[in-house]
């Protein structure tokens, strides 16, 4: 399973005087952002180093009645980004353009 990134990253870190990465996790009240988005399926999610893909634990995805807004918020700070899930689209797009069932 893949994801597609469809917004513009967003990238949250807080830096010591001397550069090093403050990690910041486990936020009690969670932190709101808004994302702007090209695809209404759109979720919201954070790019995790360790595996290096787009991953939505500690992320979720707050409904919007604005066309092309996605709200997130997060208890973490991360790159962020509105993501989709191609695997599911890719199969679709498969099965369609099929000629098994001819």
């Amino acid at each position: 399973l893949a994801s597609a990134l469809r917004s513009q990253p967003l990238s949250i870190n807080f830096r010591a005087a001397d550069g090093t990465k403050i990690n910041v996790n486990n936020l009690t009240s969670p932190m709101k952002m808004t994302l702007t988005v090209e695809d209404p399926k759109a979720t919201c999610a954070f790019w995790d180093e360790a595996t290096a893909q787009w991953s939505s634990k500690g992320v979720q995805t707050i409904p919007s009645e604005i066309p092309g807004i996605l709200e997130c918020e997060t208890i973490h700070l991360s790159i962020f980004g509105g993501v989709v899930d191609v695997a599911l689209r890719n199969f679709v797009l498969a099965l369609e353009c099929s000629t098994v069932g001819d």
